[in-house]
């Protein structure tokens, strides 16, 4: 039997045989393969350790004095954990026991406000504190002045709401041993004009600055912290809010 191709079937098949690639024959050498050398070396290595975590507790409480007193102790270390219903603080006594006391009085005489106001008066004076001295004024004051800097700090005398002020400053008129206390210690005139009042008109150029840079028609936030759009309408504000 014979069998006949026609010419494009033996061009076809030509081509074929000529793509394919030829197969290099068993035991044919080839080139060498790229052989990289590093020399083995002891080096120092510091170890360390990667651990992702928080810096600040998950679960933290905000204590919030519910009283008004004076702090005898502190019954637990800073950073330290506690437990529920463990004793923090030991507060002193006296002003509650005295409080107390006037409640007591005061329900005792209601009927006679003479010997009502007299014992009142009695035992509020057991309860008596040391005012402070007014060199401890001048102690504050440098340490703000150590925190904040020397701008920091301004005199509020508050002589129209305080009962006690502290011994050597009952008044204005001794207001200028401040001035030569601070000048004694070492501060500069310039210090000492900023303390007396250079600081709070300085405090507010800059904040009247602020306002002006700031864009017109912002809420208006009075010092009742009450807030409005329109202009200064509290009366506890006299017209001096915040813009």
């Amino acid at each position: 039997m014979r069998t006949f191709f026609s010419l494009p079937t033996v061009v076809f098949l030509a081509a074929m045989l000529l793509s394919v690639p030829a197969v290099p024959q068993a035991g044919a050498p080839g080139a060498p393969p790229a052989v990289g050398v590093v020399k083995a070396e002891f080096k120092p290595m510091a170890e360390s350790t990667e651990i992702n975590g928080r810096i600040e507790a998950r679960n933290r409480v905000d204590l919030i004095a519910r009283v008004t007193a004076f702090l005898n102790e502190r019954l637990f270390t800073e950073g330290a954990d506690v437990k529920k219903g463990q004793l923090l603080y030991r507060l002193e006594r006296a002003p509650f026991e005295a409080d107390v006391e006037v409640k007591e009085a005061e329900t005792r005489y209601k009927d006679d406000p003479k010997t009502r106001d007299a014992e009142v008066a009695r035992i509020k004076k057991k309860v008596h504190y040391p005012d402070a001295d007014w060199k401890a004024v001048v102690d504050h004051m440098e340490h703000v002045m150590k925190v904040g800097g020397p701008q920091s700090v301004g005199i509020g005398t508050d002589y129209d709401g305080i009962e006690d002020p502290p011994t050597g400053l009952e008044d204005v008129s001794k207001l200028p041993k401040l001035s030569e206390e601070l000048l004694r210690r070492g501060h500069s005139e310039e210090e000492v004009r900023g303390v007396l009042g250079e600081n709070f008109l300085k405090f507010w150029d800059r904040a009247e600055a602020a306002r002006k840079a700031m864009a017109p028609g912002l809420v208006t936030i009075c010092f009742c912290r009450r807030r409005h759009s329109g202009p200064p309408s509290c009366s506890c504000c006299r017209g001096s809010c915040w813009r």
